[in-house]
């Protein structure tokens, strides 16, 4: 709430402790639940708007609460930490949920349903409970009944779409009533209290009001749903500023706009929008390493900046023409920034997943062609070979039969070495006994395979057995990629391929002692191939010189027993 609105009640002294632990708490789920997003790697569609929702819920809630209890005890900061941390468990409980779909040994149990429930209580509290305790005198009759209703249908809202399947407009129906009835108190209270009361309950009534009408899409099938999440995030803004001119306009405007948002992008887009509508700006930016990444007006005055964040984005406005930022507008800018780096979190984990898709869909793409030119230039060729081979042993056996048989011995061991070659291909592509039996059993296997061929792997492992999943594919593909072209290319007979777990890392090292790497050398797909899938699970993987000579291949995956 913005600090010339003040709360009934006796003022004291503030909680410094706990405001900093709700802050804190906050924006760890925030940031934790969108780094766990990250990792799970979803397809990016409309319905993660609500995610997006918690989490800037979190970050802006969490901050607002931690500055207001800081400063004074009091139920609506201690209203609003139960909103943040409410709707960054929701957050976190949404992202683990997506991320034990792609790795199903993880675990989900009571954490799963959090998502559903953990938000109800702090959230609704915003527009039916607190608009009532936002006032400079103490509580009478009218304002404690309607702090007792705001209670009631939280909890028949609570119980009702928990525990029960009727339709959603018996529950929703409600808070919309309770919620437009208290928006119009203080609306009221704006046009007929004192001057000093009335300052910033217009936005507090606005902010009110838009957040009821964001529950009417749940109830009403012919009301875009994609509305309440945008409206929940255009409130947030109004949450932590107060008084404002045209509340109308601001809502034509933010409506909009927020309608034909669909993406990362556009969503910060408005609300650059959604900051200069509420404090009257002329032009609102935001700029990150030298470019502007979301635009709202036109600037043809000074220019002043916000830091957003750790400072690598800045939110630039103006005002308009004629005026300037008084001290208020720019405390209001720095609180808002917190807002607009949530957002910018969330635009860059868009950008690292789609940057991390292309890259993988480029090294799949060489991995294909690989194979394609394997098959092309080396089996079909080969197999071409053998056919005329067997011709001529057919025309030689009634003439010359020792000829014959010698052709023929020949040919099998050239179809010998061409099932080498096969097997050598598709075992590198995930063996089904790396499902089957696990990676210690898969590396023994490629153990086996190479021996055949004359080339001695030293396999020195004190994995468990069984292991496979995600880090256990990774661990294969690397190891197997990196002996391969220590047969290829280090004119070494043999290498070691050391696997041990250490703490909380997977350690993998192929070590060989043959010529070394050339001075001229290229990445190639294999190189690519190793590097891309240490990275698929937030791995890493070092090609550096042995001592005192041939190649080490150094993995270190991200392990954990359970």
């Amino acid at each position: 709430m913005k600090d010339t609105v003040t709360t009934t009640g006796s003022a004291g002294t503030g909680a410094p402790v706990p405001a900093a632990v709700v802050a804190v708490v906050s924006w760890l789920l925030a940031v934790a639940a969108v780094v766990v997003f990250v990792a799970a790697r979803p397809a990016l569609d409309s319905d993660q708007l609500f995610f997006l929702v918690d989490v800037v819920g979190a970050a802006v809630y969490g901050t607002v609460a931690g500055v207001i209890l800081a400063r004074r005890i009091h139920a609506v900061p201690i209203l609003l930490a139960v909103a943040s941390i409410g709707v960054g468990v929701a957050a976190m409980s949404y992202s683990w949920t997506q991320l034990a779909l792609v790795r199903p040994e993880l675990p989900v149990g009571f954490l799963g349903p959090l998502q559903n429930t953990t938000w109800i209580p702090g959230t609704l509290a915003l527009f039916l409970v607190v608009p009532w305790l936002v006032r400079d005198r103490p509580a009478d009759p009218a304002v404690r009944a309607g702090i007792g209703v705001g209670v009631l249908t939280i909890a028949w809202f609570f119980w009702a779409r928990t525990f029960t399947d009727i339709a959603d407009i018996w529950f929703v129906g409600p808070v919309v009533a309770v919620g437009f009835l208290t928006s119009g108190h203080v609306e009221w209270r704006r046009r007929h209290a004192s001057a000093g009361e009335r300052s910033g309950t217009g936005w507090l009534a606005l902010g009110s009001a838009l957040m009821t009408a964001s529950y009417i899409p749940l109830a009403v099938p012919d009301v875009p749903w994609m509305l309440t999440p945008l409206l929940h995030l255009a409130t947030q803004a109004f949450y932590v500023y107060g008084d404002g001119v045209d509340p109308a306009r601001a809502v034509r405007i933010l409506g909009r706009h927020f309608a034909g948002a669909d993406s990362p992008d556009l969503l910060l887009g408005e609300l650059a929008a959604g900051i200069g509508t509420a404090l009257r700006l002329e032009s609102v930016e935001v700029r990150r390493g030298g470019d502007v990444i979301a635009r709202w007006g036109t600037a043809t005055g000074p220019v002043e900046e916000v830091p957003v964040g750790n400072g690598d984005a800045t939110l630039a406005v103006t005002a308009p023409p004629g005026e300037s930022l008084g001290a208020r507008s720019r405390r209001a800018l720095t609180e808002l920034a917190t807002v607009v780096d949530a957002g910018l979190v969330v635009l860059r984990s868009a950008e690292d997943l789609e940057n991390a898709r292309r890259r993988l869909t480029e090294v799949r793409l060489e991995e294909r062609r690989t194979i394609r030119r394997e098959l092309h230039d080396g089996l079909g060729p080969s197999l071409a070979g053998v056919r005329l081979g067997l011709q001529g042993a057919r025309n030689l056996v009634t003439t010359d039969p020792d000829a014959a048989a010698g052709l023929v011995d020949e040919l099998l061991r050239e179809l010998d070495r061409q099932v080498d070659g096969v097997r050598e291909l598709s075992r590198s592509l995930l063996p089904p006994v790396l499902d089957e039996l696990g990676l210690t059993a898969a590396l023994d296997e490629l153990v086996i395979t190479h021996a055949r061929a004359g080339f001695r792997v030293d396999l020195r492992s004190d994995l468990p057995a069984g292991m496979s999943g995600p880090i256990a594919w990774a661990a294969y593909g690397i190891a197997s990629e990196a002996v391969i072209n220590a047969r290829r290319h280090s004119g070494a007979d043999e290498c070691t391929v050391r696997v041990a777990a250490e703490g909380d890392v997977l350690a993998l090292d192929i070590v060989d002692d043959g010529r070394g790497l050339a001075t001229d050398a290229r990445i190639g797909v294999g190189t690519q191939s190793m590097r891309e899938r240490a990275r698929e699970v937030g791995g890493t993987v070092g090609i550096e010189p042995g001592d005192p000579c041939g190649v080490v291949v150094r993995a270190r995956l991200p392990w954990s027993e359970s």
